[in-house]
């Protein structure tokens, strides 16, 4: 093989195995699948149809409040914020004892408040009394971190997340099998 041959060869399987690793802008589909598969670090985002929600970890700054469980919807509770949050795979509770520990989330955990914060944010903004999001996997999915989520209306979703999220977007097909 020559020389120009070589570098042909290697300079294509260098752009196939990088364009492989690009995570594509966005993904619309009537139905998407959504797989959680790792930490979710703070300042990871997913975007879905407009609404970009943002991981964190709670603020401990504030004291410490036994029972203290994540709640999205106290964080977001500021219908002009610009940013609305989910939790992040790590984050802090309050024992009784007024000392913090930490807590790690499940793959199943992030897909339920992922499915809960779409359906109680359009809630809070009166949209429609009809939630708008609904998850078509079974139970035993959903707590394995998968999402099979559509529109009630019928519309397309669009979704999109940050670089390094550890959630796998994908178009499902009308030919999948429901799980």
């Amino acid at each position: 093989m020559t020389r120009y041959m070589k570098f042909i060869v290697m300079a294509t399987v260098v752009l196939f195995i990088h364009s492989c690793n690009e995570r594509a802008k966005y993904v619309k589909s009537q139905k998407i699948e959504i797989e959680y598969w790792g930490e979710v670090e703070e300042g990871d985002w997913i975007e879905v149809d407009g609404l970009r929600l943002y991981h964190i970890t709670n603020d401990t700054s504030g004291g410490c409040e036994p029972d203290y469980e994540y709640n999205y919807l106290a964080l977001n509770s500021d219908p002009d914020a610009e940013q609305f949050y989910l939790p992040s795979t790590k984050y802090k509770v309050c024992l009784i004892d007024d000392t913090w520990t930490d807590k790690k989330l499940t793959s199943g955990d992030l897909a339920f408040n992922l499915i809960s914060a779409l359906n109680e944010f359009a809630e809070q903004d009166e949209i429609s009394l009809q939630l708008p999001y609904k998850n078509t996997s079974s139970i035993y999915y959903t707590t394995m971190g998968k999402l099979h989520l559509e529109r009630t209306d019928g519309k397309a979703i669009k979704v999109s997340t940050s670089e390094n999220y550890k959630g796998t977007v994908r178009i499902m097909q009308p030919s999948d099998a429901e799980e």
